[in-house]
């Protein structure tokens, strides 16, 4: 059985992985018993691996943090790449991030161009090129995830949603009608799990489902459904983290959809993550 590298492995959609796929032969890279800021990753990489050795690289830094620290950003999102690569990986996942396209009127398809809007998608975009040029890439522009995983982030729009009306705090909902692609996260899991054992596969795949392109008020109607009473104010203001380019897109995820088994829908997700205890 092949070694499967993982870094991030700690993380939202890493620690999924991990828990879900526990018959791979995963090696951890990273210590965890850190947080992932404090943590020198780069010392923590193998001088070699295995001729058909695979890496799902999941390590990044984004949000606020990576217009923060920009030093340790593109350290981690574009040297670390660099470095992986160096490794000569017989297959490298790389996890990018459909943000890379910025803000479009259209469907966006893989071959349409990127239009990065901050610095943690100039990161990321760079990091793509890097992992272009090794042996066998796949490069997963992934869609906003939610849903439930052993290391929750509760930053997340949909996830923190739901947090904010359990706990019954003040709600406010920035550009409301801007789309943006999401996914749940078990979903994601099951298809990655194809994609590893997949032998044939390469490219740049949009990564979720063409129809699960939502603005935030279409999210919050559907989220009535569940949670009747409660309140929330909108603003136009700009986004809360990146308030001088919002992002505002859709995406095709035509190419992506032979890998996936299930598709786990809003209001489904919701249920899930309101049988959370946040007590």
């Amino acid at each position: 059985m092949s070694k499967i590298y993982v870094t991030g492995f700690n993380g939202y959609l890493g620690s999924a992985l991990c828990k879900h796929m526990f018959d791979k032969n995963f090696i951890k890279i990273g210590n965890p018993k850190k947080k992932y800021l404090q943590t020198d990753i780069l010392k923590d990489l193998p001088n070699k691996v295995d001729s058909d050795a695979i890496c799902l690289h999941l390590a990044s830094i984004s949000g606020e943090q990576s217009e923060k620290n920009k030093e340790l950003t593109f350290e981690t999102n574009v040297e670390l790449t660099k470095r992986i690569c160096d490794l000569n990986f017989n297959k490298i996942i790389f996890f990018s991030t459909s943000s890379v396209y910025g803000s479009s009127e259209k469907i966006l398809k893989e071959t349409d161009d990127v239009n990065p809007t901050n610095y943690y998608t100039e990161t990321k975009i760079l990091a793509e090129n890097i992992i272009k040029q090794s042996k066998t890439n796949i490069i997963l522009r992934m869609s906003n995830l939610m849903g439930i995983s052993p290391n929750m982030n509760w930053n997340l729009f949909v996830n923190q949603l739901i947090k904010n009306i359990k706990k019954n705090k003040k709600i406010e909902i920035f550009n409301p009608y801007q789309y943006r692609p999401f996914l749940n996260i078990s979903d994601a899991v099951n298809c990655l799990s194809n994609i590893i054992d997949e032998r044939k596969v390469e490219g740049i795949f949009n990564f979720g489902f063409t129809d699960m392109n939502y603005n935030k008020t279409e999210i919050l109607t559907t989220l009535k459904k569940i949670f009747k009473n409660f309140n929330y104010r909108t603003s136009f203001e700009g986004d809360k983290i990146y308030p001088s380019k919002p992002r505002d897109y859709k995406i095709n995820c035509e190419k992506i959809k032979k890998f996936f088994q299930k598709k786990t829908g809003l209001l489904e997700t919701f249920k899930q993550l309101d049988k959370i205890n946040l007590n």
